[in-house]
């Protein structure tokens, strides 16, 4: 369902109707839808987009007219998987959430925009990373950092796509989604640790991947 400001009736159900396709391509994709009712609403959070379970808030001038909410959409409902259903055991994992929402958008912009639409986004996300004075000091699982809203960081979502992104190189596509489906199974409406995420992608390739998970995220 959509829920938007009388002011922008038109254009917020034009939007919103974006996300009736999202969510089936994404139960499509990952795995049955974790709750009763999906609820689009227009409000005047202070984020981009809130992913409160089965009731997203999204900001106020994400209604535009124009479609142009859709990789918002795209990474709120993602969560609805990642962060809310399978959902860090602790602050530091956040990139469970976060990073996955990011690359999960990418993929789906990937098969239903094309890869050259999905490269330029990891293309501009690692350009970000790579300009931003933290990245060579911070580890993406970091327990100093003590003001956890110091956790939406790039680290949390543009290099955690990015460790992903690479993570799927290194498996191949076969493992890296068999991997991601059988980590959710065990983990949807339950809690997570990266360590849980590497023993999954550990299993569904065969190969020892400890060393990736230490370099890349620790």
């Amino acid at each position: 369902s959509t829920w938007v400001f009388k002011k922008d009736e038109v254009a917020g159900f034009h939007d919103y109707a974006q996300g009736k396709s999202i969510l089936e391509w994404f139960v499509k994709e990952v795995a049955a839808y974790p709750w009763d009712k999906l609820a689009n609403v227009q409000s005047r959070t202070r984020y981009g987009g809130m992913e409160n379970a089965s009731c997203i808030f999204y900001a106020d001038n994400s209604v535009t007219g124009d479609g142009s909410c859709e990789a918002l959409m795209a990474h709120e409902i993602a969560h609805q998987w990642f962060g809310n259903s399978a959902s860090e055991a602790n602050w530091y994992d956040i990139w469970l959430s976060e990073g996955f929402a990011t690359y999960w958008t990418h993929i789906y912009f990937e098969k239903v925009h094309g890869q050259e639409e999905a490269t330029r986004r990891l293309k501009r996300d690692r350009a970000a990373i790579i300009s931003w004075p933290q990245a060579e000091s911070l580890a993406v699982v970091d327990p100093s950092i003590a003001d956890l809203n110091q956790l939406l960081n790039l680290n949390s979502y543009e290099k955690g796509s990015w460790v992903l992104h690479m993570l799927r190189d290194r498996v191949g596509d076969e493992a890296f989604f068999r991997g991601i489906k059988d980590y959710y199974a065990k983990f949807k409406l339950g809690n997570a640790l990266t360590i849980d995420l590497e023993n999954a992608m550990e299993a569904a390739s065969g190969e020892g991947l400890g060393t990736f998970f230490y370099q890349w995220l620790y």
